[in-house]
């Protein structure tokens, strides 16, 4: 008989896994009991770690997954497993700020919460194995004039605006990323975010942001359009149609690059990935022109 402990986290006892803050962590057996010990460890990390691990009573993790350490009284022949399941979070933030315009500078405050919790967060970041929900809301004679998602890779993501005026969205915090809000000022002391009645035919220093944020070019994906990847895949990955890739690099769903590499105009992109652990993979491809695009793949 025995213990399984996760070290450094926290047991979720909802999840009935192991919630960890860090970049590694170690999985022990404790409580011992027997005198002749054999250790022998399953996981979804992959054979390169039960094979590591064998023989001891403790093992590192460094991302997502479960672990099953079985412990073996030589003595007798009696044996005894544990499970581990490891979630890994990484810190999801939130910030709002008031642009200044003519008419002044915006307000509003942003309000987070998770089904896990009935009152707010009070603070401006949050590590959670789940949703959460933000309330977002101008003050009076302000309006809400953009929301930004960054996520764990840096990838960001303009949310659309139902209402400038109060708003609700929910995004899962697991693998961490950011949430900005930008509040401006309205020419109408009601809110909202027209620009009737500026004294200046209708234009202000909001709009002419406005004009040259819209004048900038957007990156084109059409050099990458065409790529393909065969998922699921076992232990090769395969990129067809990859001639104007330059470069790839390969995430796990947590945000943590695994491997990079170069692509030299071939047609089709071969990633060996035996040792890599199941799961799923985003594969950033690169073309010259220093657009990119993100594919997902699975690994069985």
């Amino acid at each position: 008989y025995f213990l399984i402990e996760v070290m450094p986290a926290d047991y979720n006892g909802d999840s009935e896994k192991w919630e960890v803050k860090q970049q590694e962590t170690r999985i022990l057996a404790k409580d011992l009991q027997g005198a002749a010990l054999g250790f022998s460890w399953t996981s979804s990390y992959g054979s390169k770690f039960n094979s590591e691990f064998k023989g001891k009573s403790e093992a590192i993790a460094t991302e997502t997954g479960s672990a099953t350490l079985k412990v073996t009284d030589n003595s007798n022949g009696c044996k005894d497993s544990r499970k581990a399941e490891l979630v890994f979070l990484k810190e999801f933030s939130w910030e709002w700020t008031g642009k200044k315009n003519q008419h002044g500078i915006g307000e509003g405050t942003v309000t987070a919460r998770s089904s896990q919790a009935a009152a707010p967060y009070t603070g401006k970041s949050a590590y959670l194995d789940g949703d959460l929900e933000f309330t977002i809301k101008a003050e009076e004679g302000s309006y809400i004039k953009s929301v930004r998602l960054t996520d764990a890779r840096g990838i960001e993501t303009d949310i659309p605006i139902d209402d400038d005026q109060l708003m609700s969205y929910t995004t899962n915090a697991t693998n961490g990323g950011k949430l900005t809000v930008v509040f401006a000022k309205s020419d109408k002391q009601g809110g909202g975010s027209g620009s009737e009645g500026s004294g200046n035919g209708g234009s202000s220093d909001d709009d002419d942001d406005d004009e040259k944020e819209g004048a900038e070019t957007p990156v084109s994906l059409a050099a990458l359009s065409e790529v393909a990847v065969v998922s699921p895949f076992t232990s090769e990955l395969v990129l067809l149609h990859a001639d104007n890739c330059v470069a790839y690099e390969l995430y796990t769903e947590m945000g943590k690059l695994v491997m990079q590499g170069v692509a030299k105009g071939q047609a089709s992109v071969r990633i060996q990935m035996g040792d890599a652990p199941q799961g799923v993979y985003l594969v950033r491809l690169y073309a010259a022109d220093g657009s990119f695009r993100v594919l997902k793949a699975i690994k069985l």
